[in-house]
């Protein structure tokens, strides 16, 4: 059962987002509403880290979601949860991702901490790793997963 904090939530970004203007409104219609309200507030209530808005585009999302944000964090039933989204707009690609920044802090710093003992090879996969191919593999930070990276690279190498 969802919890009823995060079903008041959806219904009130839905609310907030049909209040913000015919270009929002005329994009926002149906299913793009409901799928929007429910992954914008999974990022507010911690249960996801971000989301990239991939249902729709706007022509200024700056202006429009920073309106959003800010009508969210204005509401008293909302503005503790959106104290700690940001949009972040990508302008080559067009893109609009929400991030909750609490999260995403913790796991910026989670990369840094060790593997515990109890924690089995075959689930270092689970984290990011982050490789850059060129004429030699250059890995970019988490050196700890040298070995069951190069595994991977092996067999994608691998005809």
């Amino acid at each position: 059962m969802v919890n009823s904090s995060l079903c008041s939530t959806i219904a009130v970004v839905q609310e907030k987002a049909r209040g913000l203007g015919p270009e929002l409104r005329k994009r926002l219609s149906g299913q793009n509403l409901v799928a929007f309200a429910n992954d914008l507030s999974l990022v507010a209530h911690s249960i996801r880290t971000g989301y990239l808005l991939d249902v729709f585009s706007l022509q200024n999302p700056v202006e429009v979601f920073s309106r959003l944000l800010f009508d969210l964090r204005s509401d008293s039933r909302t503005k503790d949860c959106f104290a700690s989204v940001f949009h972040l707009y990508e302008p080559c690609s067009d893109q609009s991702f929400f991030v909750n920044r609490v999260l995403l802090a913790q796991r910026i710093k989670d990369y840094d901490k060790p593997y515990h003992s109890s924690v089995s090879p075959g689930n270092v996969g689970l984290r990011s790793i982050f490789v850059h191919l060129e004429s030699t593999i250059e890995i970019v930070g988490f050196s700890r997963c040298f070995a069951y990276l190069n595994r991977i690279i092996k067999w994608f190498i691998q005809d």
